[in-house]
């Protein structure tokens, strides 16, 4: 399934993650996934109903596994009316809370990332990201299995990365 236009980036954090070093949790989002038959033309239909209501798609992974295709998407407005709006459209539909996650663009920053939330027994269940350039910090969307553990890990690490 071919992927065709461009989504809009989030606006970036305010704070400078490059004195930092490491990981830094920049907030959380509502991730979709909407299952789609494998086949031409339904992602460009999926995303029309999102234009059609001025709905921005912030984030956007496609992967497809045999007959069927999964979108992960996250929004930039309008989240909390997604999932049952999608399901009104006859869409099977799936809504889970994500990390939205700022690392520096260097080897090793997502491996960090990864062994942190490991070491924690945390699971990885999806991750998605991006960035523009090299001297540009990675966006990356995370999807774990114990989100609140994962919480309050990022936000220890925060905290010490301040003082």
């Amino acid at each position: 399934m071919a992927c065709a236009g461009t989504a809009e980036r989030l606006p970036a954090p305010k704070r400078d993650i490059h004195n930092q070093g490491g990981t830094v949790p920049n907030t959380t989002a509502t991730q979709f996934t909407v299952s789609l038959p494998n086949k031409p033309g339904q992602l460009a239909e999926l995303t029309q109903y999102f234009a059609d209501k001025g709905i921005n798609i912030s984030a956007i992974a496609v992967e497809a596994l045999g007959d069927v295709s999964f979108v992960r998407l996250t929004v930039s407005e309008k989240e909390s009316e997604v999932k049952s709006w999608l399901e009104t459209k006859g869409y099977k539909a799936t809504a889970t809370k994500v990390f939205q996650v700022q690392i520096q663009n260097q080897p090793g920053q997502l491996h960090q990332l990864a062994s942190k939330l490991a070491k924690q027994n945390v699971n990885i269940e999806n991750l998605y990201g991006s960035t523009w350039a090299n001297n540009q910090p990675a966006t990356l969307y995370v999807a774990v299995d114990q989100f609140e553990k994962a919480e309050n890990l990022l936000s220890q690490e925060l905290a010490a990365s301040r003082n």
